[in-house]
This record gives structure tokens, sequence and C-alpha cells, in this order.
């Protein structure tokens, strides 16, 4: 059963509240989630993603996403956030939008309206989640309680795959032995998760739903998205 803020893609509402949303995907046989944002949901679509390493992408139809989820923002806040996702979008197409892949998001990023992206500290680069992520503290909305997001031993097993996948294609990436060793240090690190991040916005309140509320809702959605495959 799905949560009244999460839709199918043909069930989208058009109205003035819905203009923005985070979109995910799945990828069956490896049992993946994606994300991205979704906006300028009444006249047309665009979304935002980062599909790998320095591949931050801008699709203009829906391609593998297969569900929307609502953020919890008034029309004034999803008017204010759509010029910026625009500009974003043209960095994109220019080439002028660089963002590495890490694991490590100790603290928030940060990324301009000319798409320059400046990490925190002890960050590195951005997953498909903490891209969504950034892209809303950048203008000021935080959707998760970054300080407080503990590890969970559950996640080393996705860690080990993914640098396994990037060890793979490492030259079709262009992922060097510099960033699979980097990669190898931050395993372990606290992880926000695709569906995390997309039920982040919904439960956002003027301030982050607690950790463990969004911990469910997210697996909530994932075997939601599990189940709607199994069907098709």
């Amino acid at each position: 059963m799905k949560a009244g803020y999460v839709f199918d893609i043909s069930e989208i509402p058009k109205q003035e509240d819905c203009q923005i949303g985070i979109v995910v995907s799945l990828d069956k046989p490896h049992k993946q989630l994606h994300c991205g944002v979704a906006y300028d949901l009444l006249n047309s679509l665009h979304i935002l993603h980062l599909k790998t390493h320095k591949k931050p992408k801008h699709d203009t139809d829906w391609g593998d996403f297969t569900c929307w989820v609502k953020p919890n923002l008034n029309p004034f806040e999803q008017e204010l956030l759509l010029p910026y996702f625009e500009a974003i979008s043209e960095c994109i197409e220019e080439g002028h939008h660089n963002i590495p892949y890490g694991f490590r998001y100790m603290e928030y990023a940060n990324i301009d309206r000319q798409g320059q992206l400046t990490l925190g500290e002890h960050s590195s680069g951005l997953t498909c989640a903490t891209y969504v992520l950034t892209l809303f503290h950048s203008n000021s909305f935080d959707f998760v309680d970054i300080d407080n997001w503990p590890s969970r031993q559950e996640d080393m097993a996705w860690y080990s795959g993914i640098i396994g996948l990037f060890a793979r294609f490492a030259s079709y990436l262009g992922f060097s032995g510099k960033n699979l060793a980097r990669l190898q240090e931050e395993m372990g690190c606290p992880r926000f998760r695709p569906e995390e991040a997309a039920v982040s916005a919904a439960l956002y309140d003027n301030a982050p739903a607690p950790t463990d509320t969004i911990w469910s809702e997210g697996k909530e959605l994932k075997e939601y998205l599990f189940e709607k495959a199994k069907q098709s």
C-alpha cells in the first residue's frame, strides 16, 4: 500500500501545489533505486538527477522513473524553486555542472545557480540521493537531520556492490584508481537512500521529520515499488 503522497506517474495531479516532485525508479535486476527532482509539472516535464560519476542529467521524459513523491511545499515555495532548477538544467546542457560521485556526506553541500558545487569539509561527492538533498538545501530546505543520521551495517553490501560496479566500468565512467580508493575509505559512513530522500520531502514540515520516521516510510515506498514491479 502506498502513502498518500506517492503517485504513479500516470496519476500526477495537475494543480498549483504539484509543480515539483521527487521521482524514483527501480532497477529490478540489481534491486537498486534511483531518484531525481522533477519540476514544471503543470506545463512540461524536466528531471534533474545524478546518473553516475560526473554525469548529472537533465531529462525531459520519464525514462525509467515509475513514481513521483509530492513534497510538503506550498505553491509559493515551489514557484520560488522553479527558476533555480531551470538554471541548473541550463548549466548541465552547457557542460558547467561537474558533480563527482562520493559516499561521505557529513554536512550539507551547496550548488549555486552557476552549477558550482561546494562540498563540506568532510564530504567528497554526491550520490543520487544526496544530490536531491543538496538541490533543496541550496534553497534553504533541509529535509533530513544530517547531523544525527547514523550509519547502518546493512548498507555495507550496497557499498561493496557500487564499488565493484565502478571498478568494472572505471574506464567508461572516468573513475580513477584514486577515486576507487577514496570510495573504499568511505565505506560504512551514513548512507542516505533514494527512497528516504524522496519521502523526507513529503514529511518535511518547516523542519526535518524524525530520522526513524523517514526510514520507516522509505521502507514502505521501496516495498511498494518492488510489489508494483512484480505485477508489471
